[in-house]
Order: structure tokens, then sequence, then C-alpha cells
């Protein structure tokens, strides 16, 4: 490994853990997966040694975040802040909320052959903490008539900064509904595509090409 470029400050007396994270920084910059635990009492270096890594690891884009105790039982918590400055670089995303495994696991195996990013979760519990983290274009909520849960779902996703576009879904055809569908878009599950999708979509400025918004939205 070739010696510290110019203007790199180096660790006096650090020098073995240096090492060790010079060798994880060179086979990340070769494809190479790799972790590395710092653990230790208060006041020992730990964070020197990551910011010795940060320092090191450019051309390479350095992703970080800091844990927080009350967000430790929240699903994909520990995802949202470092990824968030690289979702511009995501394809088109879809979130499905259905508390029926099977038609997860379905619909999800349609959509990944269809090119989309997809995440998949079966509680309400968790539907805005993964909206919140994944960031996705499009949510897919599954409903059942006269059960008020997946329409609480789909509005408090609706209520969230930045809101996005919710397709209900239901294998009850749309007749058993009535007037609960209001102005919801909704595709059965039958005819659930990214085609099917699409169709209702037109294409939304703030985001980037090949993302979109439900026809209709303002």
């Amino acid at each position: 490994m070739a010696g510290p470029g110019p203007g790199l400050a180096q660790l006096p007396g650090r020098e073995q853990e240096c090492a060790v994270v010079g060798r994880l920084l060179v086979g990340a910059r070769a494809g190479a997966g790799g972790a590395l635990v710092v653990r230790g009492e208060p006041g020992i270096g730990k964070s020197a040694l990551l910011g010795y890594a940060r320092q090191h690891a450019p051309p390479m884009m350095v992703l970080s975040a800091c844990g927080v105790q009350a967000e430790s039982d929240l699903a994909f918590a520990g995802l949202h802040e470092p990824l968030r400055p690289v979702l511009g670089y995501l394809g088109e995303r879809i979130l499905i909320v259905d508390d029926h495994e099977v038609s997860r696991a379905a619909l999800r195996a349609l959509l990944r052959t269809e090119g989309i990013d997809v995440v998949d979760v079966g509680t309400g519990d968790t539907a805005i903490t993964a909206a919140i983290a994944f960031h996705p274009d499009v949510v897919i909520v599954d409903v059942a008539p006269a059960d008020p849960a997946g329409f609480l779902i789909a509005g408090q996703l609706q209520a969230l900064p930045d809101a996005p576009p919710v397709v209900l879904t239901s294998s009850s055809s749309r007749r058993w509904f009535g007037s609960q569908l209001g102005r919801h878009v909704f595709v059965a599950k039958a005819d659930l595509c990214a085609r099917a999708i699409e169709e209702r979509a037109t294409p939304c400025p703030r985001w980037s090409s090949g993302q979109f918004r439900l026809a209709g939205e303002r």
C-alpha cells in the first residue's frame, strides 16, 4: 500500500490500527466487502480512527450516520440517514404494504422482474418508517371492504412531508367498496404490474427522470 498522500494527517502511535483501516479501504476500492468494528471506552480515540478512515477514503463516497437510542426499535431507522444522500442514484422504487405474505411475495417478485426496486412490509406500524427510510416513488396499500385499517395507513402516508403517491389494491372487486375509495387510485391485485401503475402516472418534475406521480395529482 502506498504511503499517505500530501496533506493527509496521520495518527502518531496508532500505526497498527491505521494499517487495518488502510487494508479495508484498499479492499473496498477493489470491490471487496468488509467490516470493521471500532469499540472501547470514551476518550480512547475511536472518533479519530473514523476520521482517519474518512480522510483516506476518497475518491470513494463516504456515507455516515449517528445512532439514536430512541430509534432502536424502529424498522429501517438505521438506513434512513446514511442512504438519503444517494437516493437520487436509485431507480424507481415501490413500497408494498400488505398483511398477506403470499400476495406481498408474488407482487415483489413480479415488480423486481420489471426492474423496480421493491420493499414490502406487512403491518401499518412499519409502513410509515419504511416510507421515510426507503423514499418510494409509489406506495401500494392493500385494503379490504368495510375495514378502515388500510385506508388509515393510506391517509398517514399521504400526510407525510413530500408524501409519495398511494395506490390502493385489493383482491376484492372495486364494486364492493362503494364510496370508500373516494378519489383514491385503485388497481385490482390481479392487474397490478409496473405498466398498470405507470398508465395512471404522469412525469413528476421534482423527481429524477423515470420516476412518476399519479395522474391527477397537483
